[in-house]
């Protein structure tokens, strides 16, 4: 290990200035080293601009999305029990459809008439995704550099709820174009109850985006 550290130590200090691709990447160096550099965040050649006027009707359930792994550090079972808290005070008006992963969950009687699981996708089917999203949620518990599914919602119109521990939190204006909160069930709950109840903060948010 210490080895490898002297590798990189060596690699940084060639380097006169850094692009951090997030807030979180640069405290996180900065944290270590002694290094000059600015925040710039990234995308890729597939992301286009595929924003769509969206309807949210309350008389139907809230799509929520969520994008990836069932891993711990993704966010996922935060999100599970999040949803099953809704469930326990009546607030049922949702659905939770989960994409990316490899192998479905087993769910309590109550979570199965709520939580859905798509299994993997392609690129190409993110625009069908995310015409079925009303919302995205990237709830990950451990620090990420940034996150390209939170643009990618972006790129078609879809508002984000995003944990402080991801970097794409960088280009989101809170409150405006998406939520971002700190990774707990309480605040998330809360969060997914508004938007339960009024639509119209998503309507809004659609229309910043």
């Amino acid at each position: 290990f210490n080895d490898l550290r002297e590798y990189y130590l060596g690699i940084f200090g060639l380097i006169d200035y850094f692009h951090f691709n997030s807030e979180n990447t640069k405290n996180e160096f900065e944290r270590f080293l002694d290094i000059n550099g600015a925040v710039l965040p990234i995308s890729h050649k597939n992301i286009a601009d595929n924003r769509k006027k969206k309807v949210y009707n309350g008389n139907y359930p809230l799509k929520i999305s969520f994008l990836g792994p069932l891993d711990i550090y993704k966010g996922f079972p935060l999100l599970r029990e999040t949803v099953n808290r809704l469930l326990s005070i009546d607030q049922n008006n949702w659905e939770l459809n989960v994409y990316g992963n490899n192998a479905e969950l087993v769910l309590e009687p109550g979570e199965s008439n709520h939580i859905r699981f798509h299994g993997r996708y392609q690129h190409d089917e993110l625009e069908n995704i995310f015409d079925n999203t009303d919302v995205l949620i990237v709830p990950s518990v451990w620090k990420e550099t940034f996150g390209f599914i939170g643009l990618e919602a972006l790129s078609y119109g879809v508002p984000v709820i995003v944990s402080n521990h991801v970097g794409f939190k960088d280009i989101l204006r809170d409150g405006e174009t998406g939520i971002i909160f700190d990774p707990d069930t309480k605040e998330l709950e809360t969060i997914l109850e508004k938007l339960i109840n009024d639509r119209n903060i998503l309507k809004k948010m659609n229309h910043n985006i």
